[in-house]
């Protein structure tokens, strides 16, 4: 009970501290906020482009072969026979337009709505296996030379372009996240250094009535973790509204991207827990490394 009674003395005290020096409180939850709203632009990037990649990577060992809807019997039976002939193709399935649009609904979720009453837009296709990938290029030269073939997709040189984007922007994206976490550090260390600094006489009088350490250095640590979170739930209020009206305004522009797009809801989740961690992290050990030298009497 002593404990409990303990920290939340603490508690109070770290929070009315604050509220005391509530403009420099402010600055500092607004300076990490920001820092912190940097910080997961950043990571929102590179969840989307990771998405992005992994989405195309489902459809990187596969060619889809589309026959034109004015495509004659005679045609269609010529593809067929080049698929069921060709010595590089291992498997290949038949997709009707009527297929591709049922699963094209479904990954757009509750904006299908939108194609109600619309005619069926898509083509029949086929989605071919080829058994050395890194001959797709050859096979789509030699599909698009057949009459009643309206285009052929393949994802190889995208996929390749992914990859290597979306390792550069991890690399660019961790050098700066940790530089934002090494900004926000000093943030909080200096705001409590200030709240240290006016205090100075207090804890000198305190460590020489017989205050131990920790006793002194809690309501200081608490402050800290309290600085912190609140800069970590307006960064992560910020990021929700801001990522959400871009969701809108891309999806607006192309709802084909709707599949690539990670949902806002679960991007604030996995950004609220990062931050909660690093903004009462840094606010703990920038408390800490602010008071040592005050407990120095």
């Amino acid at each position: 009970m002593g404990f409990i009674r303990r920290f939340f003395l603490n508690f109070f005290d770290a929070f009315k501290n604050l509220s005391r020096n509530f403009p420099v409180t402010l600055a500092s939850v607004i300076s990490i906020m920001l820092s912190l709203f940097v910080f997961g632009v950043v990571f929102c990037i590179i969840i989307n482009v990771n998405s992005m990649a992994t989405t195309v990577k489902e459809q990187f060992n596969s060619l889809q072969v589309f026959v034109d809807n004015d495509a004659t019997v005679e045609e269609q039976q010529n593809i067929a026979s080049f698929l069921e002939n060709n010595s590089e193709i291992q498997s290949y399935e038949f997709k009707s337009s009527e297929t591709a649009m049922d699963e094209f609904r479904v990954r757009m979720g509750k904006n299908a709505y939108i194609f109600d009453g619309l005619p069926n837009f898509l083509e029949n296709s086929y989605v071919v296996h080829l058994k050395d990938m890194k001959k797709s290029k050859l096979m789509a030269y030699r599909f698009n030379e057949l009459d009643g073939i309206s285009d052929v997709v393949y994802y190889q040189d995208i996929m390749t372009k992914l990859i290597h984007v979306s390792q550069n922007i991890a690399k660019i994206g961790f050098l700066l996240m940790l530089f934002l976490a090494v900004i926000s550090f000093f943030i909080i260390s200096s705001t409590i250094k200030i709240a240290i600094h006016a205090r100075e006489r207090e804890i000198e009088i305190m460590k020489y009535i017989g205050a131990t350490n920790w006793y002194i250095r809690w309501p200081f640590v608490i402050e800290g973790i309290l600085i912190g979170i609140l800069g970590a739930l307006t960064a992560t209020l910020a990021i929700y509204l801001s990522y959400g009206f871009v969701q809108e305004k891309v999806i607006g522009e192309n709802v084909l991207l709707l599949p690539y797009i990670v949902d806002k809801k679960v991007v604030a989740h996995v950004i609220l827990n990062i931050f909660l961690i690093i903004g009462s992290g840094i606010g703990a050990v920038g408390s800490l490394l602010s008071l040592r030298r005050y407990l120095k009497v």
